[in-house]
């Protein structure tokens, strides 16, 4: 439990929240972990393995912070946990979600959830990831995320 507050508490001092924000606490699972990429993997795709965090941006002006940790990558797939805060736009308290992400050509991860499509596109210098998600058919969201330096949260394996 302790080292999952410590992450916790790590990712969000990383995470650039603002003085005038206060700090929030997203859940994590006590299990989550970062397994280095194969060495078969191609090093873009590797590239996307680790922890990342930001805050989302509504429409309407509305914002609550996320965190992508990308546990385990193969070729085609990766394992993620994707958590998220509070969003004041939305009805439901913060949480997590374990899923498989596809891993494609960007290198991008894709993944689906009810009535939701997640994209996350690592930038061409690979300290930023750029996540969309679309809402339905119409609504679009984006969130510019930053990784989480290894030596700032403490090791989970």
């Amino acid at each position: 439990m302790l080292k999952r507050l410590a992450i916790i508490c790590g990712i969000m001092l990383l995470a650039g929240c603002a003085a005038s924000r206060p700090a929030v606490t997203l859940p994590l699972p006590d299990d989550v972990s970062v397994i280095p990429p194969a060495s078969g993997i191609p090093k873009n795709d590797a590239a996307l393995s680790g922890v990342w965090a930001g805050t989302w941006l509504h429409p309407g002006g509305a914002t609550f912070d996320a965190v992508l940790v990308v546990e385990r990558l193969s070729p085609d797939e990766a394992t993620i946990v994707y958590a998220w805060g509070h969003n004041a736009d939305e009805p439901g308290a913060a949480g997590w979600t374990r899923v498989k992400a596809q891993v494609s050509a960007g290198p991008r991860l894709t993944w689906v959830a009810p009535n939701r499509t997640f994209i996350f596109s690592l930038n061409k210098s690979g300290n930023a990831i750029l996540g969309t998600v679309r809402i339905g058919q119409v609504q679009e969201e984006e969130i510019l995320m930053t990784r989480v330096p290894d030596q700032k949260w403490p090791e989970i394996k």
